[in-house]
């Protein structure tokens, strides 16, 4: 991903079944809503530092989805934000973290 990019869309990634993988710059500070929505093969997710809030739904339906690197600002987790996330079985949450849900 390019690490000038400044901000994803809602639904930006929405069903993109191929995506495995993905580690996010240092530029992207907000996940929105559904961002990764349904990503099947989505497998693991790398945030960078500077991201403190993860949208509503964003890897809702990630059913692959086994492994996320929260990073060390996130202070927030919208609703539903991991629902149907079924491998995945374990999260380390930063202390930065205020809010879920």
């Amino acid at each position: 991903m390019p690490r000038n990019l400044k901000r994803l869309g809602p639904g930006a990634f929405r069903k993109c079944h191929r995506l495995q993988c993905i580690a996010l710059p240092p530029s992207i500070r907000y996940i929105p809503e559904r961002a990764f929505y349904e990503c099947e093969g989505l497998r693991a997710v790398e945030l960078s530092d500077s991201t403190f809030l993860i949208g509503e739904k964003a890897f809702e339906r990630c059913v692959s989805l086994s492994r996320i690197d929260m990073g060390g600002s996130l202070r927030s987790i919208g609703a539903c934000a991991f629902k149907g996330c079924r491998s995945l079985k374990s999260v380390r949450l930063p202390e930065t973290l205020r809010s879920v849900g």
